[in-house]
């Protein structure tokens, strides 16, 4: 009778293991979500004139100093070559392409005219 008991303690005592177990990696896990990088787009792009675009996480564009506004959005899938299409105020859009390193956008704009767009990389201050 001893020997039931025993071998049931045994397997209450795992289950008890097992259910703790789980219950600290849902814990651990809560306390540090997974940080989900911005998309490469969103930083500061050098436009013709002198202008910086602006992209922002939210899918906002601002542009300096103009103060132009649109919306930017990814139109291929995150794995293949990234291709965005950037809709302005006036319902004007061009058609982007990122480079691999992530450093230039080319495309083209509503009328058809080419372009390219260089990442704004900001200075190291000493």
């Amino acid at each position: 009778m001893d020997s039931v008991d025993l071998s049931l303690s045994r397997r209450a005592a795992w289950r008890y293991v097992a259910v703790f177990l789980i219950a600290i990696s849902g814990v651990v896990n809560a306390e540090e979500p997974a940080k989900k990088r911005d998309d490469p787009i969103v930083g500061q792009w050098k436009w013709a004139n002198n202008q910086v675009v602006q992209c922002r996480r939210d899918n906002s564009i601002v542009v300096t100093p103009s103060g132009t506004k649109g919306t930017w959005n990814l139109t291929s899938s995150p794995s293949a070559e990234r291709k965005y299409e950037f809709k302005w105020e006036g319902g004007r859009k061009d058609e982007l392409v990122m480079s691999v390193d992530e450093k230039k956008l080319s495309g083209s704009d509503a009328d058809g005219k080419k372009f390219e767009s260089d990442r704004v990389v900001a200075e190291k201050r000493n």
